[in-house]
């Protein structure tokens, strides 16, 4: 079973095939021509190459052609910005703009036969919806903004320039949709969103939701060598779509939500930047490839949200910018059954005054990339979460490092923990781009040198849901002062080593069974051993240490049974005893007539024992 193909080309692949697929036919360029007013009212007007239409709130108009020429301009003068007129097109023809569409509301154009914005067109709206997928004019007046289709529509592809003002909306809708050029609506809201059903839930904001879906349906569109069915479904985002604020305010919002792949090219940028960043979602019901750059820094407050999502794959060399320069940083969840998240990629939510949140989540996880949730100035360093829950090859690198604060910490949770010796690196299986069946067993390998690099930048919780093995040949080493090496699961098996170096360090055991067995070495330079176990085996591992490492055993009341409970309460009432004696012994062989011996110090006895939880 071959879960991930090898070098991810199928995305480029499908992208070829769609664009010979379904290539636009030349349409005859004109301005809009042939128009039907078929609700509300319409006037127009023709001065040379320019095209004016005046219409009333809600007009409909049907066209014979809706194209524009490069030196052409057709501009639709409203009531106000939240006006909207909705011009559908009834002839063959796919709509080519390769001038400037003007408007002072909002512009809808529907063409199932496709829709192009070529180099160098403009257009210029207070809001915009392109689709091939249709519209009913009933959903039309109501605001109920449903387009649906068979899927076998023509594309939309964007080269060109589609900007609104501030708070603007931009939909682009249709099985494929393209973009390489620019797509700016400054703290407004851009939505590419490819299937045969696309629902805008409360189209009219201040914050919409997008169901994307296929109608059941995998429209094939051939057979390319090797890559089996290539579905229809895709957006590919290649060049710049802006939600950023234009000087002050937050950052908006963007959605990329396909019914079939989502692509993020190398080179393109996603952001949503602003005062308090942004949010950018990408989904997809298949693949997610992430190659391009997201951005959705706060510059005077916290940042935005990034989540990716796919059902079945998201394969992540791309670069997400989640900073915050006044506040703390953002939050970044990819969540998928598989995801690959390489040597290249890398997430970044540090904040001035505290790290972000950064969650990696998946059955089966690659992660050799770069994980930052640092606090720059002050607060505490971030939160980060790694959970291959089946498989899991970890060999990245995460930094929670806080300036003045508490470092943050990175949770690494499958359901089996086997910690082995040096770096175990991609298992060759996985080197070749390949996952197979044999493969998913469920047993997770961490290298004792990863966790030593790790512990360098941040303290690491590793938390299974079975079991936790720290092998006999394995060291683990900290060097900085501070760090917290946490192990939790049912059954902790400590054989290996745990050894601050130059340091101090804290090793935290949290299990049902804990034992450090005779072959395990401890020594945290001054730092703390802290046990809750319902059983804790820990001699005699630890017996010649215990000048150098402070000891505490604790229980939770909640699970401790009665005869523990008398136990230590027999054992706490017998220290007492002794050291009520002992103080008395030394009392009497110090002092003659009440005056102390010469050369006897007498004062308050050294306990000879100590007794915590």
């Amino acid at each position: 079973m071959r879960l991930i193909r090898k070098g991810f080309d199928g995305f480029a692949q499908r992208a070829c095939a769609i664009a010979v697929g379904l290539a636009l036919a030349a349409p005859a360029l004109a301005n809009p021509n042939g128009g039907a007013v078929v609700s509300g009212q319409a006037t127009f007007q023709v001065n040379g190459k320019t095209l004016t239409i005046t219409n009333t709130p809600g007009a409909i108009i049907n066209w014979q052609g809706f194209s524009i020429r490069a030196d052409e301009l057709t501009r639709f003068l409203q009531q106000s910005p939240v006006s909207t007129v909705l011009n559908r097109v009834v002839s063959a023809s796919p709509s080519e703009i390769l001038g400037r569409l003007q408007s002072n509301g909002r512009v809808f154009l529907v063409n199932p036969n496709g829709i192009v914005f070529g180099p160098g067109s403009q257009i210029d709206v207070a809001g915009f919806a392109a689709s091939t997928l249709g519209i009913s004019n009933a959903d039309f007046a109501s605001g109920r903004h449903v387009f649906a289709g068979t899927g076998a529509e023509g594309r939309i592809v964007n080269q060109g320039d589609i900007t609104t003002p501030a708070g603007g909306k931009v939909f682009l809708i249709a099985p494929q949709v393209e973009n390489t050029g620019i797509i700016r609506a400054p703290s407004g809201e851009i939505v590419l969103a490819a299937g045969s059903t696309v629902r805008l839930v409360d189209a009219n904001f201040p914050s919409i939701h997008v169901e994307v879906s296929a109608e059941g349906k995998d429209l094939p569109l051939g057979s390319l060598a090797g890559s089996g069915k290539v579905f229809a479904y895709l957006v590919r985002q290649a060049g710049l779509v802006s939600a950023s604020a234009a000087s002050v305010g937050d950052g908006g919002k963007v959605v990329l939500k396909s019914a079939g792949d989502v692509q993020v090219a190398a080179g393109s940028r996603t952001e949503s930047v602003g005062a308090t960043g942004g949010a950018v979602v990408v989904q997809a019901a298949q693949l997610v490839a992430f190659a391009g750059a997201i951005d959705t820094r706060g510059t005077a407050a916290t940042a935005g949200t990034v989540r990716l999502e796919a059902r079945e794959l998201i394969a992540f060399t791309g670069s997400i910018d989640a900073r915050s320069a006044a506040t703390t940083g953002g939050s970044v969840a990819v969540e998928a059954p598989r995801v690959v998240l390489a040597y290249a990629g890398s997430i970044d939510v540090s904040g001035a005054n505290g790290g972000g949140k950064v969650a990696v989540i998946a059955e089966q996880l690659v992660f050799s990339g770069t994980i930052v949730a640092r606090a720059e100035k002050s607060g505490d360093g971030g939160a980060v979460e790694v959970s291959g829950r089946q498989a899991l090859v970890f060999s990245g690198s995460v930094d929670t490092r806080a300036r003045s604060g508490k470092d943050g910490t990175l949770l690494i949770d499958p359901a089996r923990i086997t910690v082995v010796a040096g770096s175990p690196g991609m298992p060759p299986a996985l080197a070749d781009g390949t996952w197979a069946s044999s493969e998913d067993a469920g047993a997770q390998t961490v290298g004792a040198a990863d966790l030593t690099n790790l512990l360098r930048t941040t303290s690491v919780t590793l938390q299974a849901t079975e079991s936790i093995v720290v092998a006999a040949d394995a060291v683990i080493e900290s060097s900085v002062a501070g760090r917290t090496l946490t192990l939790q699961a049912p059954t902790v098996v400590f054989q290996g080593a745990f050894r601050a170096v130059q340091a101090t360090a804290d090793l935290n055991i949290r299990a049902t069974s804990a034992q450090v067995t005779q072959a395990a070495r401890v020594e945290l330079g001054g730092g703390r051993l802290d046990v809750a176990a319902q059983v804790a085996n820990l001699e005699p591992a630890l017996a010649a240490q215990r000048p150098s490492t402070q000891e505490t055993m604790q229980r939770a009341v909640a699970t401790t049974p009665p005869e523990v409970t008398r136990l230590r309460d027999e054992v706490r009432a017998e220290i007492a005893r002794d050291n009520a004696r002992l103080a008395e012994a030394m009392s009497q062989s110090c002092s003659k007539a009440g005056a102390p011996r010469q050369g006897c110090t007498v004062g308050t006895p050294a306990k000879r024992f100590a007794f915590s939880g």
